[in-house]
């Protein structure tokens, strides 16, 4: 780079800028320990169960061997986009 927010080039084809990254924080704000972990796990589970709690709930249905969720009723009801119907 010839100044600085310029970039100069003689040739096509693909390049990159490289940047010098900011320096890490200090180790003692890094260090975060376990307690704290599981308490932020705790209130992202919350949160995610709050949100399911608020959808739709579906029924589950077995086939074959396998649990599997259906909806128990048609939220919109179709309708034909033409008049011409087989």
């Amino acid at each position: 780079m010839s100044e600085p927010n310029v970039c100069a080039t003689k040739v096509s084809g693909r390049f990159a800028i490289i940047i010098p990254s900011p320096p890490p924080p200090p180790d003692d704000e890094v260090k975060e320990t376990e307690a704290e972990k599981r308490v932020v796990k705790k209130r992202k589970m919350k949160k995610m169960e709050g949100e399911a709690d608020k959808g739709v709930a579906l029924d589950t249905t077995w086939i074959g061997r396998s649990k599997m969720p259906s909806a128990s009723m048609v939220r919109t009801q179709p309708a034909l986009e033409q008049e011409y119907a087989p």
